[in-house]
Protein backbone atom coordinates (compact mmCIF):
# COMPACT_ATOMS: atom_id res chain seq x y z
CA UNK A 1 0.00 0.00 0.00
CA UNK A 2 2.83 2.43 0.83
CA UNK A 3 4.47 1.59 -2.45
CA UNK A 4 1.28 2.48 -4.40
CA UNK A 5 0.88 5.70 -2.49
CA UNK A 6 4.49 6.80 -3.01
CA UNK A 7 4.26 5.89 -6.72
CA UNK A 8 1.13 8.00 -7.09
CA UNK A 9 2.71 10.99 -5.32
CA UNK A 10 5.83 10.72 -7.48
CA UNK A 11 3.85 11.14 -10.71
CA UNK A 12 3.58 14.65 -12.08
CA UNK A 13 0.08 16.07 -11.87
CA UNK A 14 -1.15 18.25 -14.71
CA UNK A 15 -3.79 20.98 -14.67
CA UNK A 16 -4.18 24.68 -14.14
CA UNK A 17 -3.40 26.50 -10.96
CA UNK A 18 -5.86 28.93 -9.46
CA UNK A 19 -3.58 31.84 -10.42
CA UNK A 20 -3.51 30.75 -14.08
CA UNK A 21 -7.31 30.49 -14.16
CA UNK A 22 -7.67 33.96 -12.62
CA UNK A 23 -5.30 35.47 -15.22
CA UNK A 24 -7.23 33.90 -18.12
CA UNK A 25 -10.58 35.03 -16.66
CA UNK A 26 -9.24 38.57 -16.26
CA UNK A 27 -8.05 38.63 -19.89
CA UNK A 28 -11.50 37.46 -21.09
CA UNK A 29 -13.15 40.17 -18.98
CA UNK A 30 -10.93 42.88 -20.48
CA UNK A 31 -11.63 41.67 -24.03
CA UNK A 32 -15.38 41.57 -23.38
CA UNK A 33 -15.38 45.09 -21.94
CA UNK A 34 -13.57 46.35 -25.06
CA UNK A 35 -15.73 44.45 -27.56
CA UNK A 36 -19.18 45.21 -26.12
CA UNK A 37 -19.26 48.96 -26.92
CA UNK A 38 -18.04 48.25 -30.45
CA UNK A 39 -20.79 45.67 -30.92
CA UNK A 40 -23.46 48.06 -29.64
CA UNK A 41 -22.17 50.82 -31.92
CA UNK A 42 -22.21 48.49 -34.93
CA UNK A 43 -25.76 47.41 -34.11
CA UNK A 44 -26.92 51.05 -33.80
CA UNK A 45 -25.30 51.97 -37.12
CA UNK A 46 -26.92 48.95 -38.77
CA UNK A 47 -30.37 49.97 -37.49
CA UNK A 48 -29.86 53.56 -38.65
CA UNK A 49 -28.80 52.36 -42.10
CA UNK A 50 -31.66 49.86 -42.30
CA UNK A 51 -34.27 52.50 -41.49
CA UNK A 52 -32.88 54.88 -44.12
CA UNK A 53 -32.59 52.13 -46.74
CA UNK A 54 -36.14 50.89 -46.09
CA UNK A 55 -37.51 54.37 -46.57
CA UNK A 56 -35.41 55.04 -49.66
CA UNK A 57 -36.73 51.81 -51.17
CA UNK A 58 -40.36 52.97 -51.16
CA UNK A 59 -39.78 56.56 -52.35
CA UNK A 60 -39.87 55.61 -56.06
CA UNK A 61 -43.18 53.80 -55.47
CA UNK A 62 -44.63 56.88 -53.75
CA UNK A 63 -43.52 59.08 -56.66
CA UNK A 64 -44.99 56.67 -59.23
CA UNK A 65 -48.24 56.69 -57.29
CA UNK A 66 -48.35 60.49 -57.48
CA UNK A 67 -47.55 60.43 -61.20
CA UNK A 68 -50.25 57.82 -61.91
CA UNK A 69 -52.81 59.45 -59.60
CA UNK A 70 -53.39 62.82 -61.25
CA UNK A 71 -56.43 64.15 -63.08
CA UNK A 72 -56.41 62.94 -66.64
CA UNK A 73 -54.07 60.01 -65.98
CA UNK A 74 -54.85 56.94 -68.01
CA UNK A 75 -57.35 54.91 -65.98
CA UNK A 76 -55.37 51.75 -66.66
CA UNK A 77 -52.51 53.29 -64.65
CA UNK A 78 -54.56 55.02 -61.92
CA UNK A 79 -53.71 52.91 -58.86
CA UNK A 80 -57.01 53.34 -57.05
CA UNK A 81 -59.36 53.62 -60.03
CA UNK A 82 -62.40 51.43 -59.34
CA UNK A 83 -63.18 50.66 -62.99
CA UNK A 84 -66.61 52.28 -63.09
CA UNK A 85 -66.17 56.04 -62.54
CA UNK A 86 -66.06 58.19 -65.65
CA UNK A 87 -62.78 60.01 -66.35
CA UNK A 88 -61.94 62.86 -63.95
CA UNK A 89 -64.65 61.91 -61.42
CA UNK A 90 -64.84 59.67 -58.35
CA UNK A 91 -61.69 57.64 -57.82
CA UNK A 92 -60.29 58.89 -61.12
CA UNK A 93 -60.40 62.51 -59.93
CA UNK A 94 -57.61 62.06 -57.41
CA UNK A 95 -54.63 64.31 -57.45
CA UNK A 96 -51.17 63.57 -56.14
CA UNK A 97 -50.96 62.08 -52.68
CA UNK A 98 -54.52 61.42 -51.55
CA UNK A 99 -56.04 61.28 -48.10
CA UNK A 100 -55.80 57.53 -47.70
CA UNK A 101 -55.10 56.12 -44.28
CA UNK A 102 -51.57 54.92 -43.59
CA UNK A 103 -52.44 51.24 -43.88
CA UNK A 104 -54.57 51.74 -46.99
CA UNK A 105 -51.88 53.76 -48.78
CA UNK A 106 -49.06 51.35 -48.00
CA UNK A 107 -51.26 48.38 -48.94
CA UNK A 108 -52.04 50.11 -52.23
CA UNK A 109 -48.31 50.62 -52.88
CA UNK A 110 -47.70 46.97 -52.05
CA UNK A 111 -50.47 45.78 -54.38
CA UNK A 112 -49.85 48.08 -57.33
CA UNK A 113 -46.11 48.82 -57.25
CA UNK A 114 -43.95 46.61 -55.06
CA UNK A 115 -45.16 43.40 -53.43
CA UNK A 116 -42.12 43.33 -51.14
CA UNK A 117 -43.48 46.30 -49.14
CA UNK A 118 -44.71 45.38 -45.67
CA UNK A 119 -47.38 48.03 -44.93
CA UNK A 120 -47.04 47.62 -41.16
CA UNK A 121 -43.42 48.87 -41.32
CA UNK A 122 -44.38 52.37 -42.49
CA UNK A 123 -46.51 55.24 -41.26
CA UNK A 124 -48.05 57.50 -43.90
CA UNK A 125 -49.37 60.95 -42.92
CA UNK A 126 -49.43 60.24 -39.16
CA UNK A 127 -52.25 61.69 -37.05
CA UNK A 128 -50.01 64.27 -35.32
CA UNK A 129 -48.87 65.67 -38.67
CA UNK A 130 -50.42 68.25 -40.99
CA UNK A 131 -49.07 69.60 -44.29
CA UNK A 132 -46.98 72.75 -44.25
CA UNK A 133 -48.68 76.11 -44.70
CA UNK A 134 -50.07 76.53 -48.21
CA UNK A 135 -49.88 72.81 -48.97
CA UNK A 136 -52.35 69.94 -48.67
CA UNK A 137 -52.25 66.16 -48.80
CA UNK A 138 -52.42 66.14 -52.59
CA UNK A 139 -48.99 67.79 -52.86
CA UNK A 140 -47.34 67.13 -49.45
CA UNK A 141 -46.84 64.05 -47.34
CA UNK A 142 -45.01 62.61 -44.36
CA UNK A 143 -43.82 59.02 -44.24
CA UNK A 144 -41.56 57.33 -41.71
CA UNK A 145 -40.30 53.93 -40.65
CA UNK A 146 -38.32 52.49 -37.76
CA UNK A 147 -35.52 49.97 -37.25
CA UNK A 148 -34.67 49.28 -33.64
CA UNK A 149 -34.63 52.66 -31.91
CA UNK A 150 -33.95 54.60 -35.13
CA UNK A 151 -36.45 56.53 -37.26
CA UNK A 152 -36.14 57.56 -40.88
CA UNK A 153 -38.55 60.13 -42.28
CA UNK A 154 -39.28 61.93 -45.53
CA UNK A 155 -41.34 65.10 -45.77
CA UNK A 156 -42.87 65.71 -49.16
CA UNK A 157 -41.64 64.97 -52.63
CA UNK A 158 -38.65 67.33 -52.37
CA UNK A 159 -37.68 66.56 -48.77
CA UNK A 160 -34.54 64.73 -47.81
CA UNK A 161 -34.59 61.44 -45.92
CA UNK A 162 -33.62 62.16 -42.33
CA UNK A 163 -32.61 59.62 -39.68
CA UNK A 164 -32.38 59.84 -35.92
CA UNK A 165 -33.61 58.46 -32.65
CA UNK A 166 -36.30 61.12 -32.20
CA UNK A 167 -39.25 61.61 -34.54
CA UNK A 168 -40.59 65.16 -34.96
CA UNK A 169 -44.16 65.62 -36.20
CA UNK A 170 -46.14 68.81 -36.15
CA UNK A 171 -49.18 70.61 -37.40
CA UNK A 172 -46.89 73.04 -39.24
CA UNK A 173 -45.46 70.42 -41.58
CA UNK A 174 -42.66 69.14 -39.33
CA UNK A 175 -41.78 65.62 -40.37
CA UNK A 176 -38.19 64.69 -39.69
CA UNK A 177 -36.01 62.45 -37.57
CA UNK A 178 -33.05 63.70 -35.56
Amino acid sequence: MLRALSKRLAQEESGFTLIELLIVTTIFGILASLATPSYISLKQNANKGAAAANLAAIVPDVEWYSYDNTPGANTSHDPDYNGSDPPFTGTNADSGYTNLSSTDFMSLLETKYDNSINPSNYTWDPAAWAPASGLNTSNDYCVYTTAGTWYSAKHGPNGAITSGQTMHLGSNGDCYAS
